[in-house]
């Protein structure tokens, strides 16, 4: 099987909702300000709610508590909020999709788990982005997701492989498919236009 089969086919990848790509595009210009981000976020009662609860987490560890989107910006900065905007679209996306391959809540706390694991080996080393590693760790395995529902026979035939020969899963995808979830979920970032990532996936 072939990569291109695997998304040209019917292929069941939600698309990322217009507001992320209006945030995107105006965080990448200069003449933007604060005001028009939070508009544009503040559409979204939804995610303005999720990203609000995030930088008021203990992963920031803020002092005092941050109410409006604004205030969000002014310190997280607009490129890693954008970041944070990415991977709150992509939870809530994939939240209500069934896989009958792969236990979801499971999947999740891994890849959050990850994720802060991530933040704090780059905080620690002081490589890179704290908040663009994060989110990376947080996508990592989304090409998993991916396989599991689009095709979960084959999921399920490549875990029970990887678990007879004691194998890592990409060997056994390889094996299986001729590709591993780490270029799907690199493929799944390009066409939704994050190039930015596909490094750390």
């Amino acid at each position: 099987m072939l990569l291109e089969e695997l998304f040209n086919g019917e292929v069941k990848i939600p698309s990322l909702p217009e507001v992320f790509y209006q945030f995107k595009k105006a965080v990448d210009d200069p003449d933007s300000t604060f005001e028009e981000l939070s508009r544009i976020i503040g559409n979204d009662s939804g995610l303005t709610t999720h990203l609000l609860k995030i930088v008021n987490s203990p992963f920031y560890g803020l002092s005092s508590k941050v109410e409006t989107i604004s205030h969000a910006i002014s310190i997280v900065g607009g490129e890693q909020l954008s970041d944070l905007v990415l991977s709150t679209c992509v939870l809530n996306k994939f939240k209500n999709i069934p896989s009958k391959a792969l236990e979801m809540k499971l999947f999740w706390e891994h890849n959050i788990a990850c994720a802060l694991a991530s933040k704090i080996i780059s905080s620690h080393l002081n490589i890179g982005c704290p908040e663009s590693i994060f989110v990376s760790g947080l996508l990592h395995d989304i090409g998993r997701l991916v396989i599991s529902i689009n095709i979960p026979d084959k999921f399920n035939e490549i875990f029970l492989l990887a678990q007879m020969n004691n194998s890592h899963l990409l060997v056994a995808e390889n094996k299986i498919l001729g590709f591993g979830h780490d270029e799907v979920g690199g493929e799944l970032l390009r066409r939704w236009k994050r190039v930015m990532l596909i490094s750390g996936v």
